[in-house]
Order: C-alpha cells, then sequence, then structure tokens
C-alpha cells in the first residue's frame, strides 16, 4: 500500500563549520550549490555555524533582556530625522512587540553613544556584546542590526500576530533568536510552516525582495510572519544588509529564456519610503 502522507517541509539546514570556504575549493563549490538551490527553492536556509559560541549567544540574549527592561523613557531617547533608526515601541497592530534598529553597531563610537544614551551610568556589558556579534557577521557593505523582543501573550490572548505577513526590504536577512519560537515562513506552495534554529548556535537566513530583483526572480524572497502561541517572552536580533548602488540584475541573468523583469531600484531609499509610509510589499 502506497502511503498518501504528505512528508512535512522544511527549511534546508546549511553547515558552515570546519569547511574550507576560500573561493575555488571544493567546500566552497558544494556548499555555495547549497545555498543557491535553498534560496531558489524557499529563500532562505538554518545556517550552522559553530564560530558563535554558546558563550556569546547568552551574551547577546542577556544583552537584548538588560535593553528592553529599561523604562521606555530611556529607551525612547534613541531617536532620529529617519524612522530607519531608532526605538519602536507596542502598537496596536503589533502590541507584544518593540524593537531598536541600532546605526552602525561595529563602529566603537556609535556602539558607546548608544550604550551611553541608554544607561548613563555604563554598560560595559552590552557593548561589547552588540560589537562582537556584529564584527562576527559584517565585512562590508550596508547594515542595521535590530533587537527585537515579543512579550509573552497574556491567558486571553492566544496567537497573537507579533509581526505581521511581510517580505523584507533587506537584500538579505540573517536572523538570531533566543529559545522561544514564532517564526513562520509560507512556502511556494500556499503553506505556513514554523521555522525555528536547531541550535542555539545556528541562524536563520532569508532572502529579500532585492535579491529577487537582482536575480532575475530566480532567488525566492519568503513572506514571513512571527505569531506567538506560548508563554514566554521571544527575543531575536536580526542582521539585515542592503545594497548600496542600485539593485539590477546583471546581464549574464538576462537572456530569451529569462527576460528582464524588474526596473531598477534604489535599495536604501526603497526601504526608508516603506518605513515612513509603513507600508509593506505585495505578499502574493
Amino acid at each position: 500500500m502506497v502511503s498518501n502522507t504528505k512528508t512535512p517541509f522544511k527549511v534546508p539546514v546549511i553547515d558552515f563549520s570546519g569547511k574550507d570556504l576560500t573561493p575555488g575549493t571544493s567546500d566552497w563549490i558544494s556548499t555555495s550549490n547549497e545555498v543557491r538551490q535553498a534560496l531558489e527553492d524557499c529563500g532562505g536556509f538554518e545556517a550552522a555555524y559553530g564560530k558563535v559560541s554558546p558563550k556569546l549567544h547568552g551574551s547577546i540574549c542577556h544583552a537584548m533582556e538588560d535593553l528592553f527592561d529599561l523604562p521606555t523613557e530611556n529607551k525612547s531617547r534613541y531617536t532620529f530625522d529617519t524612522p530607519f533608526y531608532g526605538y519602536t515601541g507596542p502598537s496596536a497592530q503589533a502590541p507584544l512587540r518593540e524593537s531598536v534598529n541600532i546605526r552602525d553597531p561595529s563602529n566603537p563610537e556609535e556602539a558607546k553613544g548608544f550604550t551611553d544614551l541608554m544607561w548613563p551610568e555604563g554598560n560595559e556589558t552590552f557593548r561589547f556584546a552588540v560589537e562582537k556579534y556584529h564584527k562576527s557577521h559584517v565585512e562590508a557593505s550596508t547594515y542595521i542590526l535590530r533587537v527585537i523582543k515579543y512579550r509573552d501573550p497574556q491567558s486571553s490572548e492566544t496567537n497573537i500576530i507579533g509581526c505581521g505577513v511581510h517580505a523584507d526590504m533587506s537584500f538579505t536577512t540573517i536572523l538570531h533568536q533566543n529559545q522561544v519560537s514564532g517564526l513562520q515562513i509560507k512556502t511556494k506552495d500556499g503553506e505556513w510552516i514554523d521555522v525555528a534554529p536547531s541550535t542555539s548556535c545556528s541562524f536563520i537566513v532569508m532572502a529579500g525582495y532585492p535579491f529577487t530583483v537582482w536575480s532575475n526572480g530566480r532567488v525566492h524572497a519568503p513572506v514571513h510572519q512571527v505569531v506567538m502561541k506560548g508563554d514566554k517572552t521571544r527575543y531575536s536580533v536580526a542582521l539585515f544588509s542592503y545594497g548600496t548602488s542600485v539593485i539590477q540584475p546583471p546581464e549574464e541573468f538576462i537572456d530569451e529564456e529569462h527576460p528582464l523583469k524588474y526596473k531598477p531600484f534604489d535599495n536604501i531609499q526603497s526601504a526608508i519610503f516603506f518605513t515612513k509610509s509603513k507600508g509593506s510589499l505585495p505578499t502574493e
């Protein structure tokens, strides 16, 4: 008898640990193929990366708790003329969520300025944790580090949307979290699946809409949301990368079988526009 049971869809897991990822090596070629396949099929993957130790994971989680435990008055001091950076408190659309977009946290002066603003009496532990986490991921391009808290739902609240349905305006998003699930990704078949890292030292990598444009539609930018189901607070830290030049497909990605699908656009300015208008990308 043939079983009609459908195998549950899972986000691919790609192990980057202990490999020689110098361009051109066999490890680099095989891993690149895995990444390309994952991005084309579902727009993301789980990255196992042993260089981020459990100690660093614990440090960044404790740092986020310390930050969000501060009075709203303190957090609201971190504001900018552009809505791209700064503190955002809970809203009617996202009552469980608050976040802080930290500008250039790998810059010691910026990190110190943010820490001094939040903790006038000083907090070297927070500054060290954020700087080290950011430096372990960044070498180039324009980045924003966002720390996010989703408070635990009250007894009268069930399956509350922590973050609404959307696709990212960043080129890529790298997400790290505590052990509280909530992230859901919509597959190409229209199915919502729960996504949670298998270990505390791995990451969820997702392509954003600009990546889809750059690849001329080859890479899928997944629609996703955060749904809070349990009774625990969720903390996550997201590293968003943005293209610093106009996003457009390379000539190699355009031919008779793959005609140009998208108009060029400025990644940073488009992201600022969507932030100001509180709009979102098409989700279908």
